[in-house]
């Protein structure tokens, strides 16, 4: 029996997903877009900011992108007091 490696199945959401676990996990910005858990989707940069594009339009992110600079949100996620924290240095 031979292997056959086999592409996940990624949605917009199934990236909002893996985009919300990095961010609980401190990253932000276009790291974001390079974190373990987005990794696990297998896709392009590319295809990445497609789906997290989609993602937005269906309400489930903010994602605004200028060249290299990205800001990817999750309104409602963290109370104001939790965001705040979640930028202070330990």
């Amino acid at each position: 029996m031979k292997k056959q490696r086999v592409k996940p199945h990624v949605t917009p959401i199934v990236t909002a997903f893996a985009l919300v676990l990095g961010y609980l996990c401190g990253w932000r910005g276009q790291r974001l877009l390079d974190c373990l858990w987005v990794s696990f989707l297998d896709r392009s940069l590319s295809e990445l900011m497609d789906l997290t594009s989609e993602a937005s339009k269906q309400g489930w992110l903010t994602y605004k992108a200028a060249g290299a600079v990205v800001e990817i949100t999750f309104p409602g996620l963290l109370t104001p007091y939790e965001e705040r924290a979640a930028y202070e240095p330990d």
